[in-house]
């Protein structure tokens, strides 16, 4: 396995969806991060995944300074969760990632958004209906 460092774009994105206000995760925000800045947020992400890819490759360089560009994306649910998964796939060399501010909170926007998605659908699974039913399901083996 291989680990880099993300674009800044990528992290810029992340904060994006973090921060948007649709969210409603303020109040989570500043008791992880301990602040809603999204330049502080971001250095936090960025951070952590230059502390991953120095534990990765054995290296004690520090991050690159990060600049939070207020972009402004149109945030699509389905692309968050791929970013999402690209930047824990890059910042998860270090054992403790999950516990770090930037786990924690990646896990915060990672819950946001199913939900998000899943709002309005049963809890647990949907009764089966006849024209839900799949047609192989119906043949004998």
């Amino acid at each position: 396995m291989s680990a880099y460092l993300v674009e800044e774009n990528h992290i810029e994105y992340l904060v994006d969806a973090l921060t948007n206000p649709q969210n409603q995760m303020a109040g989570t925000l500043r008791h992880i991060a301990e602040t809603t800045d999204p330049q502080k947020i971001g250095q936090i992400l960025w951070d952590e995944n230059a502390r991953s890819v120095n534990h990765r490759y054995n290296e004690t360089e520090s991050a690159p300074p990060f600049t939070y560009r207020r972009i402004c994306y149109a945030t699509d649910p389905l692309q968050v969760l791929a970013s999402i998964r690209c930047y824990i796939y890059q910042t998860r060399e270090t054992p403790d990632f999950e516990q770090s501010k930037a786990g924690r909170l990646i896990n915060l926007l990672q819950s946001a958004v199913i939900s998000r998605m899943t709002a309005g659908k049963k809890w647990g699974a949907p009764e089966p209906e006849a024209n839900q039913i799949r047609l192989s399901c119906l043949v004998k083996r």
